[in-house]
């Protein structure tokens, strides 16, 4: 009879982890550090682009990309990486991400030019999306499917509240030493994450003789790449701009060289036929539109809380995280109540108190009442948190195992669409006016498009089925 012999290093490490009973809690954690890292400057980066540009001496029309270039990066680099995990194993690309994450965080924070700091969050938001879907992947590997959604409850939420605490804080550091010190504060747990992962996160199953469809992979990203562009320069550039009108026939066509793609090559980024399965397509159409209605609402709030009640800049970072708080509050409730309540109805129930939350933001800038805005930010942040588990989960449990990465990453890319057309219509609607019946004007567009997000969340199938 032959002896195994245990594997050197941190390898026997694992194994040791791996015969604990609450081995799977070891993991996850190792994800919410990193994912606390990845999000964690978000919304401070936001609010320091006025310092940041004085400080490079640049425009402001310039420093915005500091915003959107790593955005449209996160949103095509998902699928892309997604299916890499899939491919060679989520756990190096996760490890090899988060090395990503660490090394572009340090140099963002030496960054000598506007330039060199676009270029290098861009990266580094590329270095988070496989972050990012490779979580997923090990989240679908190390949890049976009936745990899933807790399971992601507790990772979303901790991907809601890193920005709030980046806020309170760093907000007094980051006024007192400058911004570049936000990315030294990230590259912290990012390095965390990147050693603790080596000992802890399991291999997953790899197809290294399975060929990656590049043509696939470039087409898709192609036609996103083209049409977040265009939606980003609308309204700064005007809707009748031929490069805007060209992105937007241009896209579409790259997307259908795209689905032609797929149906023609023996081994395709996403199987095509998974559309066909309830539970794959509707969450994913749900998703877009929740976050059309949430992060169209959430980038016009800032603006509308400056205009109705006079707030200085962190006092309305203060008042806006309210409703990151209730999603984290949300999401890890949710994750409890998966099982017991069943996808659909968590979904119509999050989906509500978004579509009354938005119509309650109309009314409060309507009357410019300061206690309807918090309840409204209150009842939307947790509406979306609490539906986000059980959406993510039941794309992640309609699909094989094979594809979980990819398939989570096409969910968050039609997010990541959603989020950016959300954004353009509010900010459109809203346009250069103070007047609070104009903000009202907004939240209604957004109600109108969480009311449709009932609708389809109400498609999805009361319990999720194992994938064929």
């Amino acid at each position: 009879m032959n002896e195994t012999v245990a594997p050197p290093g941190w390898r026997a490490r694992r194994a040791d982890y791996e015969s604990d009973p609450r081995y799977r809690w070891y993991v996850l954690g190792v994800l919410m550090v990193g994912v606390f890292s990845s999000s964690f400057p978000t919304t401070l980066l936001s609010a320091s682009l006025p310092d940041i540009a004085a400080d490079l001496h640049t425009t402001r029309s310039v420093i915005t990309w500091v915003s959107t270039a790593p955005s449209i990066a996160f949103a095509i680099g998902m699928p892309f990486f997604g299916k890499l995990g899939d491919l060679y194993g989520h756990r190096r690309t996760f490890i090899i991400g988060f090395i990503g994450v660490a090394v572009t965080a340090l140099l963002t924070s030496l960054a000598w030019n506007a330039a060199s700091l676009i270029a290098i969050r861009t990266i580094g938001q590329m270095s988070g999306a496989a972050t990012s879907t490779s979580a997923f992947g090990l989240i679908a590997a190390t949890f049976v499917r009936e745990d899933r959604a807790k399971a992601i409850g507790l990772y979303t939420s901790v991907l809601a509240m890193s920005p709030v605490i980046a806020v309170v804080a760093g907000g007094p550091l980051i006024e007192s030493f400058g911004w570049r010190l936000l990315f030294i504060i990230q590259a912290v747990p990012a390095v965390l994450a990147s050693i603790v992962a080596f000992p802890i996160l399991p291999e997953t199953a790899r197809r290294a003789m399975q060929r990656f469809d590049l043509a696939g992979a470039l087409t898709l990203g192609a036609g996103v790449t083209v049409i977040l562009f265009s939606v980003n320069r609308g309204k700064p550039w005007g809707w009748t701009n031929p490069i805007v009108l060209g992105g937007f026939v241009l896209g579409p066509s790259v997307l259908a060289l795209f689905v032609r793609i797929e149906r023609r090559v023996r081994h395709p980024l996403l199987p095509l036929t998974y559309f066909n399965r309830r539970n794959f397509s509707t969450p994913i159409l749900t998703n877009g539109l929740v976050q059309c209605a949430y992060i169209g609402g959430f980038t016009v709030a800032p603006f509308m809380v400056k205009a109705l009640f006079g707030y200085t800049t962190r006092k309305t970072a203060l008042l806006i995280a309210i409703r990151p708080v209730f999603f984290s509050i949300g999401a890890s409730v949710a994750g409890r109540h998966d099982q017991r309540l069943g996808a659909r109805f968590i979904q119509i129930t999050g989906n509500s108190l978004l579509t009354g939350g938005t119509l309650l933001t109309a009314f409060a800038a309507w009357h410019r009442s300061l206690p309807l805005t918090v309840i409204s930010l209150a009842v939307v942040g947790w509406g979306v948190g609490y539906a986000r588990p059980a959406n993510t989960a039941a794309v992640t449990n309609a699909v094989d195992m094979a594809d979980v990465g990819v398939a989570a990453g096409i969910q968050n890319m039609v997010g990541s669409l959603g989020s950016a057309v959300g954004t353009t219509v509010m900010l459109a609607v809203v346009g250069e006016s103070t007047d609070g019946a104009v903000f009202a004007h907004a939240a209604l567009a957004g109600t109108a498009i969480a009311i449709v997000s009932i609708f389809t969340g109400s498609m999805i199938e009361p319990m999720t089925r194992p994938a064929d």
